[in-house]
């Protein structure tokens, strides 16, 4: 049976995304978590903007004067650090007429669009319809695994090698909630994957394969493993995702289904 969006709380999604990114405050020294009216910010200390977040973390907000309440306190706080930001706006986080209103909110605030990803949910995966590769995977933890699953972030997500590296190649990093996994092939690392449990669901992220091992059934070996690894861990059984286009013919093979949108904008 899949789960309905309503059947995970009105916040699940949004809320294992921002435990996710609560993880980039641990890049480096620097980084932080600050707390705002209605608002979280995370800090990782790096000049790439899509590791220093905002992400609204209160109630739902009903008037488009509450969003720009929220940008400006980021756009403060982010500016006194001289650092780029993003903005991760959950659909179910504000209101029909905040969404309609969002963009002279997002453009006061220095902000563009820059994608839409679909948030998806299920309660349980299908079966496989074909015969997957059987990869050896191995946990994040030691120097090769955090390099390999650094090295195949910045290929897949098209991430600087230097920021991919300072980010999941530092152990500290790995120190907090997010689970990494990397699958191996013949030796060499192919796919990689991550899960955090939070708000009573497993989110799924960071899936990516060698642009010369797509196609053949790597990405979804390494999510399977990594989801069955997180319920023994967590107990959950929903997950969530937020898929590209790209990866959605994938995560509704396995039983996802839309359930949510989520917005990011960058500093222009």
């Amino acid at each position: 049976m899949q789960v309905a969006a309503a059947a995970l709380g009105p916040w699940g999604s949004s809320d294992n995304l921002r435990a996710m990114m609560l993880n980039y405050s641990l890049a480096a020294d620097s980084g932080e978590v600050a707390e705002r009216p209605g608002v979280t910010l995370v800090n990782s200390g790096l000049a790439f903007s899509a590791f220093n977040a905002a992400l609204l973390s209160g109630a739902c907000l009903e008037h488009p004067r509450d969003l720009r309440a929220c940008l400006q306190q980021a756009q403060r706080y982010f500016q006194e650090k001289r650092l780029p930001w993003s903005f991760w706006m959950a659909e179910e986080r504000v209101s029909p007429a905040v969404r309609q209103a969002s963009s002279v909110a997002v453009h006061a605030a220095g902000l563009r669009w820059i994608a839409q990803h679909d948030g998806m949910m299920t309660e349980r995966l299908l079966a496989p319809v074909r015969a997957l590769p059987a990869i050896e995977v191995r946990r994040v933890f030691d120097r090769a695994t955090r390099s390999h699953f650094a090295r195949l972030s910045s290929a897949v997500f098209n991430l600087p090698q230097p920021v991919s590296a300072a980010v999941y190649g530092q152990p500290d990093f790995w120190s907090g909630t997010l689970a990494g996994w990397v699958g191996y092939w013949e030796g060499r690392p192919v796919c990689c994957a991550a899960t955090q449990s939070a708000a009573g669901v497993i989110g799924l992220y960071s899936v990516a394969t060698q642009a010369a091992f797509r196609g053949r059934g790597f990405a979804e070996s390494i999510t399977r493993h990594a989801l069955e690894a997180a319920r023994q861990a967590s107990g959950s059984h929903a997950c969530i995702l937020h898929a590209t286009r790209e990866g959605q013919p994938l995560y509704r093979q396995l039983g996802f289904r839309y359930a949510t949108r989520l917005d990011v904008f960058v500093t222009a």
